[in-house]
C-alpha cells in the first residue's frame, strides 16, 4: 500500500473523513434513534442532492462488502469460469 505524503491531498481529505465518521459515532452514540432519524429526515430536506449522493455511496460500499464477504466464502471466480468453459 502506497504512504501518503504528508500534507498531501489525499491525506487531508482521509483525516476530513475519520473526523466526520468519529462526530458521527459520538452522535450515534449520544442520540437515541428516533433523534438520529429525526435529524437525517430533516438533512434530507434541507440538503436532497447530499443526502442522495451519500446514500448511493453507502449503498455503493455496502454492495462491494457483500460482495467480498461472497466471494471469500466462494471458491476462485476464476476456478468458476474454467469448469463452464469446460463444460462448453
Amino acid at each position: 500500500m502506497r504512504d501518503l505524503e504528508n500534507g498531501s491531498s489525499q491525506e487531508r481529505v482521509l483525516g476530513q473523513v475519520v473526523d466526520s465518521l468519529a462526530d458521527a459515532s459520538d452522535a450515534i452514540r449520544e442520540n437515541d434513534v428516533t433523534d438520529i432519524v429525526r435529524k437525517a429526515g430533516n438533512f434530507a430536506k434541507q440538503n436532497p442532492a447530499v443526502f442522495v449522493g451519500a446514500a448511493v455511496l453507502a449503498g455503493f460500499a455496502a454492495t462491494r462488502l457483500i460482495g467480498a464477504a461472497i466471494a471469500d466464502g466462494n471458491p476462485d471466480q476464476d476456478d468458476l469460469r474454467q469448469s463452464d468453459d469446460d463444460i462448453s
